[in-house]
C-alpha cells in the first residue's frame, strides 16, 4: 500500500449501496460545491483569494488522481458518520440552556443524568478540542488519517457508525443517509494492520464505543423529555408557579425535588437560537431529525422537521 493512500477499504458491493444512496450524492455534491469556498486574504497587495476549505496538504497533493477521489470518498463517509452526532450534541446543548437557565459549560451537564450525561461529558470535552476534524475541514487525506490517531477519534468513530446503523433513516420519502455499518469492517481492517494499534485492539475498544453510542441514544431520549418540559404551555401559570418534573425524570431529582416541583424556565437566548437557523445548518438538521424520528416517530418535535434546501455558494 503506498504511504500516500487510504488505510481504510470499502467493498465493492458496500460502495454501489452508498453510492446510490440519493442522501449522500447529495452531501458529496454539497462538499465538493462552490459552497465549500471561502475567501481569505486581503493578502499584501489588498486582494482576496477564494480558496477551498477542504483542499489537499502539500504532501497528499502529490497523489495521484484515483487516489485522492478515494481520500475524498472516504472523507465524505466520515462526515456522514461523525457530523450528526456534532448536531445532535449541539441541539442537546440548546435544550441543556434551557432546562439549567445557564450558559455556563459546567452547568449544562446537570440537565441529564445517567449514561446520557456521561456521553454528553464525553462529547463536550471531546468536540470542543475537535471542531475542525469533526466538521471535516482542511484536507480530507487528514482528516481520514486522524481517525487512527488516538484512541479517543477511534472510539467517538466507531460510536457514530453504530448509530448510524441502529435504525432505519428513511423520512417520509426525503433524501437519507444510508447506514454505513461497512465502515466497521473497514475500521476493523485498519486497525489490524496499523503498526501501532495492531490485531486485537478493535476487540478492546468497541465494547467502549458501544457504550458510548447507548449514552447517546439516552441522551436523545432525555433530550425528548426536556423538550417536552420547556414546550408545555405556561399561560395559565403565575411566576411564582413551579413546572413539576416528569415521573422519568424525577426519579433521579433530589428528593425535595420530587415533591415540590423544579422551577424551568425557557432564556430568550435559546428561543433565539432556535429560530435564527442559518440556511447551512438546515440540511445537517435534517439528519439530526432521521435518528430522532427513527427513535420516537410519534413525538418527534416539529422544529426538527425541516426541508432540504438547496446551498448556495458563499459570497
Amino acid at each position: 500500500m503506498s504511504p500516500n493512500s487510504s488505510p481504510f477499504r470499502i467493498a465493492p458491493e458496500d460502495l454501489a449501496l452508498i453510492s446510490r444512496s440519493e442522501g449522500f450524492q447529495i452531501l458529496r455534491s454539497y462538499l465538493a460545491s462552490d459552497a465549500a469556498y471561502e475567501y481569505v486574504g486581503p493578502d499584501s497587495m489588498g486582494k482576496q483569494w477564494l480558496i477551498s476549505k477542504y483542499s489537499f496538504c502539500g504532501f497528499h497533493e502529490s497523489s495521484d488522481s484515483q487516489v485522492r477521489d478515494t481520500w475524498l470518498l472516504h472523507r465524505d463517509v466520515l462526515h456522514a458518520l461523525i457530523v450528526p452526532v456534532a448536531e445532535l450534541f449541539r441541539e442537546a446543548s440548546i435544550l441543556a440552556e434551557s432546562a439549567t437557565c445557564s450558559r455556563r459549560r459546567e452547568d449544562l451537564e446537570l440537565a441529564y443524568r445517567g449514561d446520557a450525561r456521561g456521553a454528553y461529558l464525553w462529547l463536550q470535552c471531546f468536540l470542543a478540542d475537535e471542531e475542525d476534524w469533526v466538521f471535516t475541514r482542511g484536507c480530507p487525506a487528514c482528516a481520514v488519517e486522524k481517525i487512527l490517531h488516538t484512541e479517543s477519534h477511534i472510539r467517538f468513530v466507531l460510536a457514530a457508525t453504530h448509530l448510524s446503523s441502529s435504525h432505519e433513516l428513511p423520512y417520509e420519502g426525503r433524501p437519507a443517509l444510508p447506514t454505513l455499518s461497512c465502515w466497521l469492517d473497514s475500521l476493523h481492517h485498519a486497525l489490524d494492520e496499523d503498526s501501532f494499534w495492531g490485531p486485537g485492539y478493535f476487540d478492546y475498544i468497541e465494547p467502549k464505543a458501544v457504550h458510548l453510542e447507548e449514552g447517546i441514544q439516552d441522551l436523545i431520549t432525555q433530550c425528548f423529555q426536556i423538550e417536552a418540559l420547556i414546550s408545555s404551555p405556561t399561560t395559565a401559570q403565575t411566576p411564582g408557579q413551579q413546572l413539576i418534573l416528569h415521573p422519568s425524570l424525577s426519579r433521579a431529582a433530589p428528593e425535595h425535588t420530587r415533591r415540590h416541583g423544579m422551577r424551568i424556565r425557557k432564556s430568550r437566548m435559546a428561543k433565539k437560537q432556535m429560530r435564527m437557523l442559518k440556511e447551512e445548518e438546515r440540511w445537517l438538521q435534517q439528519i439530526v431529525c432521521y435518528f430522532w424520528k427513527a427513535l420516537n416517530p410519534i413525538t418527534t418535535p416539529a422544529k426538527f422537521e425541516i426541508e432540504i434546501q438547496p446551498r448556495r455558494p458563499q459570497a
